[in-house]
């Protein structure tokens, strides 16, 4: 007597063209997402689900709980716990017409003081601890 050997696992891919495996959701060992190329009540088994872009920032797909960046909704695959959860740039530095220096950022999330700037993009504005020295 012999055994038959099982068929190899189907190929699948989430949403946003991450590969994958067709297998048993109790099977896979990654994140599970369902898929039309899967037969049955098989789901598509993949390590991660991906990458994305975000505002033109590249990030990854993950549950937003961990994400210690920016997070944004419907990018991804998966539960809409899965975020695409990208990290900002460096902020823009930028100079009062004094020369202090400082850096772009939103006028909201300045600690110092703010000043518009024609280097900085946008609404954001010059911001810098404070606003230099003069002489009397």
């Amino acid at each position: 007597t012999c055994c038959t050997v099982p068929p190899p696992p189907t190929s699948c891919s989430l949403s946003n063209g991450v590969q994958g495996t067709c297998e048993a959701s109790n099977s896979c060992n990654g994140v599970t997402s369902s898929s039309s190329s899967c037969s049955g009540s098989d789901v598509c088994c993949t390590s991660n689900y991906g990458t994305c872009t975000a505002n033109g920032v590249q990030g990854d797909c993950i549950d937003s709980s961990t994400c210690t960046g920016v997070t944004t909704s419907n990018l991804c695959p998966g539960p809409a716990a899965i975020t695409c959860c990208t990290v900002p740039p460096p902020p823009t530095s930028c100079s009062l017409s004094n020369g202090v220096q400082g850096t772009c950022e939103a006028s909201n999330s300045c600690n110092g003081v703010t000043s518009s700037s024609s280097s900085c993009s946008g609404s954001d504005v010059c911001c810098t601890s404070n606003y230099g020295t003069c002489t009397a």
